[in-house]
């Protein structure tokens, strides 16, 4: 059963697409966001394209117009959170420094876009809501992931910035750290995003310090 239903809000597309210049790609945004608040608040299997379109003030007929089906939509939440990492990352390594210095970086921005509202969505998503049919695309983006992080922290160790470590260990710490942090976060509480973005950095560097 629902834990939470979807509520129908005033407007189309949540009042965000007011003008015929706002096109294709914003819409499909829009979709994703609200697609990934309902499958994290409900569950991939008690959600339907219903719903969601509900939520956007929609018919299911204009969601088609972005995805083919829910599987379809799902794949895109996943995205979003494979693109989340790989941005924080990709700063990370170009702005150079010891492992050490990248993997603080990491952390501090991936948590920033965590924390932004897209990355919370999909960040709250489980493997297991994923068809059986297209968890082998989820799993090689994982190991393409892993394997640039992995890297870093080895590239740490080798420079003396990091502690002698199995890199699995603090990868897994950091992923699972971050990615729950829609559960707990409120925007209007005692730390903003930014103050809880730079205190994860801080604890990744003392974990990691040689």
């Amino acid at each position: 059963m629902k834990t939470t239903s979807a509520k129908k809000t005033p407007g189309r597309w949540q009042g965000e697409v007011s003008s015929a210049e706002e096109q294709y790609l914003r819409k499909r945004a829009i979709i994703v966001r609200e697609a990934g608040r309902l499958f994290s608040a409900n569950g991939f299997h008690n959600t339907s394209l219903d719903d969601i379109a509900l939520q956007l003030g929609v018919t299911k007929t204009s969601i088609y117009h972005y995805f083919k089906n829910k599987n379809d939509v799902l794949l895109a939440c996943f995205d979003v959170g494979f693109d989340t990492a790989d941005r924080a990352l990709d700063m990370a390594t170009a702005q150079g420094g010891t492992g050490l210095d990248q993997m603080s970086t990491f952390v501090l921005h991936y948590t920033a876009n965590i924390l932004a509202e897209l990355g919370a969505c999909a960040a709250a998503l489980e493997l297991k809501s994923v068809p059986a049919d297209e968890f082998p695309a989820i799993r090689k983006r994982m190991r393409a992931f892993d394997h640039r992080i992995r890297a870093v922290v080895l590239a740490g160790i080798a420079d003396g910035s990091i502690a002698d470590m199995q890199p699995m260990l603090f990868i897994t710490w950091v992923m699972a750290a971050v990615t729950t942090l829609p559960k707990w976060f409120q925007p209007d509480g005692k730390l903003s995003a930014q103050e809880v973005s730079e205190q994860y950095a801080q604890i990744a560097r003392r974990m990691l310090v040689r």
